[in-house]
């Protein structure tokens, strides 16, 4: 992070506000809500190792920005940068205009009454049943979050496929996973050999500038290492295995069986770049953003849809 930025987040670290220096906060009509919440999950874990603690119950709100985080941990700064264009701006003023401006937007949205919001509380595998209940109209693209990691690919193809506008072309599944590393060893840099690490070391310092010291950090060269030959091979793990009410193939599907599973067709990530949510992010191109290089993006188009 520009050592001019870290000055400014440790003032932001005393007052946790998005505001102007010019803002008065006693004349704010309340606190910024996103800055309270249940204690982390780190911190209720331990907690709940002392036997004598209950779960689940009631949690106090406490701020939950810890001080060794970076905030702004879920903000694009290379989008935030691009929008003020204005270098003499400090961190808080350039996130203070990006967000204003976002939310200004998303104001003049739903006055014209182009944005249509529905809540559902109920099992993500329901909501077929509500969607054809309701008579509700298809999608052209529905985002899954990382559902993949807890219910598995095969079942989110299966069950959101139906829910896709087909008279759109480009109408997408977009899936995502967080945790596919913590079940493929040979995925994380951390193991391996020590010689292939020098290398990757190397090639961080050489694009980043960085010290010898934080080119060690892993999440500063983990990027650097190519895993993607490791993914594809978790992609035929993830479907072979099933998911939910979905039993398990018996045998090791091919990757063309994976990229045209249920009909739909997997947008080949090694040949181009994704259309809506990049393959992966770049940790090292992004100063504020505090990301860990794991994440990995996949858009499931319609069979006809192009390359």
């Amino acid at each position: 992070m520009p050592q001019a930025d870290a000055n400014f987040m440790r003032q932001w670290f005393k007052h946790g506000l998005f505001l102007p220096n010019s803002a008065d906060p006693g004349s704010l009509p309340f606190d910024n809500p996103t800055l309270t919440g249940r204690p982390s999950t780190k911190y209720e874990y331990k907690q709940t190792l002392n036997p004598d603690m209950k779960s689940p119950r009631d949690y106090p709100f406490v701020y939950n920005v810890n001080t060794d985080s970076t905030p702004f941990i879920v903000w694009d700064c290379l989008r935030v940068a691009e929008f003020t264009g204005q270098c003499h701006l400090n961190v808080m003023e350039r996130y203070h205009a990006y967000v204003t401006h976002i939310l200004q937007q998303s104001i003049n949205i739903i006055k014209e009454k182009r944005l249509q919001v529905g809540i559902f509380l109920a099992n993500c595998l329901d909501f077929p049943n509500y969607h054809l209940t309701l008579s509700m109209p298809k999608y052209d693209r529905i985002f899954t979050s990382n559902l993949q990691d807890l219910i598995g690919l095969s079942r989110i193809l299966t069950t959101f496929k139906p829910l896709l506008n087909t008279d759109n072309k480009q109408s997408m599944i977009i899936t995502q996973t967080l945790n596919w590393i913590m079940h493929t060893p040979g995925a994380d840099v951390q193991n391996v050999p020590r010689v292939e690490i020098f290398r990757i070391l190397g090639m961080c310092r050489e694009d980043t500038g960085l010290s010898h010291k934080l080119s060690e950090d892993v999440n500063n060269h983990r990027e650097y290492y190519n895993n993607t030959h490791w993914f594809l091979a978790y992609l035929r793990a993830d479907i072979m295995g099933g998911g939910i009410g979905i039993p398990a193939m018996d045998h090791v599907p091919k990757l063309s069986e994976v990229t045209h599973f249920n009909g739909m067709r997997m947008r080949n990530f090694r040949k181009g770049l994704n259309k809506l949510v990049p393959f992966k992010y770049r940790v090292n191109a992004r100063k504020i953003t505090m990301l860990n290089g794991m994440d990995r993006n996949v858009e499931w188009c319609l069979p006809d849809n192009g390359k």
